[in-house]
Parts: C-alpha cells; structure tokens; sequence
C-alpha cells in the first residue's frame, strides 16, 4: 500500500513538472511571437513614415524648381522685353534724327 502511494506520489509530482515546462515553453514561444509581430509592425510604420516623408521631400523639391525655372524665365522674358525695347527705341530715335537730317539738308 505504501510503494502504491509513493507511486502515485511520484507520478503526480512529474506530471506537475512536465505541466509546468510545457506551460513554460508555451509562455516563451507566445511571447516569442508577440514580439515578433510587434517588431514586424513597427518596422512597416517606419517605413511608412520614410517614404511619406521622402515623399514630401520630392513635392517640396519639385515646387521649388518649378518656382526657380519659372522666376529664370520671368527674368529671361523681361530681360529679353527691354533689350527689345531699347532696340525698337534705338531704331526710331535713329528714324527720327534721319527724318529730321534729311528735311534740313533738303531745305
């Protein structure tokens, strides 16, 4: 009767063990996976914020080119405008003095 508790006594005993290992190994594997889901959510969020900022960057750059291309072109046309001005003004000053050369040397 005694060997027959000790026995059971033993079994119970490694029963409790072997519950609380697998219970142990169950515990590190689920963390194990909580923290690679984790890692693997907070690398996709950084990466998301890195291209929507690198994005914003090649808007901003994009804006500010097309701003500098155009203020180039604003300074091109002006420039341009009164060369062409001056030229035209040049031109009739010329006419005129011509105009008025020719009447005196005519009369």
């Amino acid at each position: 009767m005694v060997l027959v508790l000790v026995v059971l006594v033993v079994l119970v005993v490694v029963l409790l063990v072997v519950l609380v290992v697998v219970l142990l190994v169950v515990l590190v594997v689920v963390l194990v996976v909580v923290l690679v889901v984790v890692l693997v959510v907070v690398l996709v969020v950084v990466l998301v914020v890195v291209l929507v900022m690198l994005l914003v960057m090649l808007v901003v750059v994009l804006i500010v080119l097309i701003v500098l291309i155009l203020v180039v072109l604003l300074i091109v046309v002006r420039h341009l405008a009164s060369f062409r001005w001056c030229s035209t003004q040049e031109t009739t000053n010329y006419q005129v003095n011509w105009r008025i050369s020719k009447k005196t040397n005519g009369s």
